[in-house]
């Protein structure tokens, strides 16, 4: 009797010791990681008096008339780097006109000469401040150039250079310059006259030149050229 007392008070010892060292806990629940919202951050907001930074980009800047140029404003940004602008352009002096928050614009240019243009591309952000930008596009008449092709053994040119068709330009082109060059790298160049409403002439000019030779004859108003036109001549 007292040997049992003494199993029993043994094991009771036993499984005390055991919960003591957690060895009858009930195994616990999964673990959760918790979630966190990603954070926005909100689009910068430009300077207000800071002015926007105004790129005008032509995929052409000269050509002869009628010259159709596409413009590109899309690398303007406002004083924070972004792209909310309203733009405005004027050409040849018009009133501005307004294109909204498009990016992009065409036009196209006439002269009866030589013209240099110079649109104005304006882009608002929208704390009212502005900024301005251009790009200078050059148009010009087309010019056609023959060359008369049995002096070559007299070693002179004869050439004449006319406006395209319909197009009376002499009050805006000062004047039409000719350059010969020959098979040997030899050049010379001649102012030519006036002949009659819309051409140009060398009349008889004496080279020297008795091999093949290319003209050039290229139109000028003031220091500004415009269309140029190729021919040949020959030699002896």
């Amino acid at each position: 009797m007292v040997a049992g007392a003494g199993r029993l008070a043994a094991a009771v010892a036993a499984l005390g010791f055991l919960l003591s060292c957690g060895g009858g806990s009930s195994p616990s629940g999964p673990t959760t990681t918790p979630t966190t919202t990603p954070q926005t951050n909100p689009t910068p907001a430009p300077t207000p008096g800071t002015p926007p930074t105004i790129k005008v980009v032509a995929d052409r800047k000269s050509g002869s008339s009628p010259l159709a140029v596409a413009f590109d404003v899309c690398g303007s940004t406002d004083s924070a780097g972004q792209k909310n602008l309203t733009f405005t352009v004027s050409f040849e002096g018009e009133p501005a006109q307004t294109f909204g928050s498009n990016c992009g614009f065409t036009h196209t240019y006439r002269t009866s000469g030589i013209t240099v243009f110079e649109p104005k591309v304006c882009g608002k952000d929208p704390s009212g401040a502005e900024a301005c930008g251009s790009v200078e596009i050059r148009t010009y008449v087309d010019i056609a150039l023959s060359v008369r092709q049995n002096t070559g053994c007299q070693g002179t040119i004869e050439a004449t250079a006319t406006l395209g068709p319909g197009l009376h330009a002499m009050g805006a082109i000062d004047r039409m310059l000719f350059e010969a060059r020959s098979e040997n790298g030899q050049r010379v160049s001649k102012e030519g006259s006036k002949n009659g409403g819309t051409s140009w002439t060398t009349g008889s000019w004496k080279t020297g030149f008795t091999t093949k030779v290319n003209v050039t004859a290229t139109a000028f108003s003031g220091s500004v050229a415009g269309g140029s036109a190729d021919s040949g001549r020959p030699g002896c």
